[in-house]
């Protein structure tokens, strides 16, 4: 079996299917990913064979990310991004379809370019889920991002010029457990959320015991290098500086100078690899990112989300709903944000509940018992 695996350009989007695409070559089957060019590195790097499904793109003129407090603009914004990156990708990938001849292709949600490429080529799809579900106004604001670039009734892929054309999923696969699943939106085909946070190594500082909590602070890959939402996370590292706490801040190296001295609450700066780091923690501060939530849900380690992209907003909901940590404002000042660390560091309930989502996710099906369902769907077409 051939299986295509397509995903935008950024590490919370492919991440999460890594796991599934190793699990699918150790059944012995024939994987690529497909990304444009210039997150090539990124896939390659997870030991997966990939191609471009593009040439180089300028991410963010493509994305225009403007992260901000109000969430329906939030939500607008990137929807019209992943649907002009569709766009943008979409004859790449319609050509590897053609010429690769996958016998499935798996997307992430936000990656609309495929399913379009594989109904037009008679292959089957499976959508594998990041987190939590996204709300139908981000498909209808992709929908119109992908017509900004688009031409209707010009640049047609086999009769298909609209991403609402395209045939259902054969698959739904969601990593979310259901306590934490957006209500209203169903659930699809249980599969266990499997952290990979990409190749880095945990510093030796992290190794042995402290003597104080540890808190990690995090803004993700991507968020941190907006200025705005740097200057917040150097004053909760700062604040956290006045608690009796270290601080693991993972965030990129090329970013770690423009954070200012850091003092010696800091124990560790620079990509950190959540998986291996959380589950020394007593809490993590984040700004909502769904690798970064999934990965303290899978350890069962509290969170205090301030939100600013997208699907952050709920994210943050959703954590303070089922009481595995809280949320704020992006708005919050230093006094909110010492009062919620301090008292989630000294609550049990948020501790015992975020443990009992991880005893949740550690039932569910893992990757490699999905892999024979993919073979089932695949064969289904071709027998």
């Amino acid at each position: 079996m051939r299986v295509l695996f397509t995903t935008c350009p950024g590490h919370g989007h492919f991440f999460p299917m890594v796991p599934l695409a190793w699990a699918s070559r150790a059944a012995g089957h024939e994987v690529m990913v497909a990304a444009p060019e210039g997150f090539l590195p990124v896939v390659i790097g997870t030991g997966l064979p990939g191609t471009p499904s593009s040439g180089p793109l300028d991410r963010k003129e493509i994305m225009r990310p403007e992260p901000t407090p109000d969430r329906e603009s939030a939500v607008r914004s990137a929807g019209r991004g992943f649907g002009r990156m569709a766009a943008h990708t979409l004859d790449g990938l319609a050509g590897i379809v053609r010429s690769w001849k996958p016998d499935l292709l798996v997307s992430e949600p936000t990656e609309h370019a495929g399913p379009i490429a594989a109904t037009a080529g008679g292959v089957p799809y499976a959508v594998q889920s990041i987190g939590l579900r996204f709300r139908p106004q981000l498909h209808a604001a992709a929908a119109a991002g992908f017509a900004d670039v688009r031409r209707p009734g010009l640049d047609k892929i086999d009769k298909i010029d609209k991403i609402d054309e395209v045939a259902p999923p054969a698959l739904d696969l969601d990593v979310c457990p259901p306590e934490f699943q957006l209500p209203g939106l169903g659930n699809g085909r249980p599969m266990r959320y499997v952290p990979y946070n990409g190749a880095s190594a945990l510093p030796p500082a992290l190794g042995d015991p402290l003597g104080a909590p540890l808190v990690c602070v995090t803004a993700g890959s991507f968020l941190a290098r907006d200025e705005g939402v740097r200057r917040l996370f150097v004053d909760i590292v700062d604040e956290l500086g006045r608690m009796r706490v270290y601080v693991a801040l993972a965030m990129d190296p090329d970013l770690v100078p423009l954070m200012g001295r850091l003092l010696d609450h800091v124990v560790a700066a620079g990509w950190l690899p959540l998986d291996l780091l959380l589950p020394r923690c007593a809490l993590i501060v984040h700004h909502g990112g769904a690798g970064t939530v999934m990965t303290a849900l899978t350890h069962g380690v509290p969170q205090l989300v301030i939100p600013y992209l997208m699907d952050g907003f709920d994210y943050a909901d959703q954590v303070a709903r089922t009481g595995v940590g809280r949320s704020l404002p992006a708005t919050a000042g230093r006094d909110a944000v010492r009062e919620a660390v301090a008292a989630l560091l000294d609550d049990d309930g948020s501790a015992a509940k975020a443990a009992g989502v991880a005893e949740t996710i550690a039932a569910g099906p893992a990757p490699a018992r999905i892999v024979p369902e993919l073979e089932s769907i695949a064969q289904g077409v071709a027998a």
